[in-house]
């Protein structure tokens, strides 16, 4: 029985041994560009949050765990290196990734922890306004 096929296989031309090959690879290269489109249409759909996104998010997340100077916009920084930060009792246990919300009006801050979802230190703040150069 497959000396059957073998005979058959062999009346093939070779022509249409290579349509074949190439017809099968331009459909691979097509499914592979049509999968590479549907993941950037994707990409596209859902973007990248704005920093006023991020800012309003970060506020609302940690709203819920303190209460939260209101009509106010802080100022929020990124812990990135929290050694250097040690000798303030505030920073005592932050961590690389921390985030900081300063409310400079209110004068507090909020120290959170977003991998965690948790506030580490509330404090306020005691804020020294800039004087004039005693020395002109």
């Amino acid at each position: 029985m497959l000396s059957q096929y073998d005979n058959l296989f062999k009346r093939v031309p070779k022509n249409i041994k290579r349509l074949t090959l190439i017809l099968s690879a331009v459909v691979a290269i097509l499914l592979a560009a049509m999968i590479m489109l549907l993941m950037q249409l994707q990409a596209y759909r859902t973007p990248a949050l704005s920093a006023e996104e991020k800012l309003r998010s970060i506020i609302s997340e940690v709203g819920e765990k303190v209460i939260l100077p209101e009509g106010e916009t802080p100022t929020v920084a990124t812990i990135s290196d929290p050694s250097k930060l040690r000798d303030q009792p505030f920073f005592a246990e932050a961590e690389k990734g921390d985030q900081i919300l300063i409310y400079t009006t209110s004068k507090k801050a909020v120290l959170w922890r977003p991998s965690v979802h948790k506030v580490v230190e509330v404090s306020s703040l005691n804020i020294i306004p800039d004087s004039p150069a005693a020395d002109r």
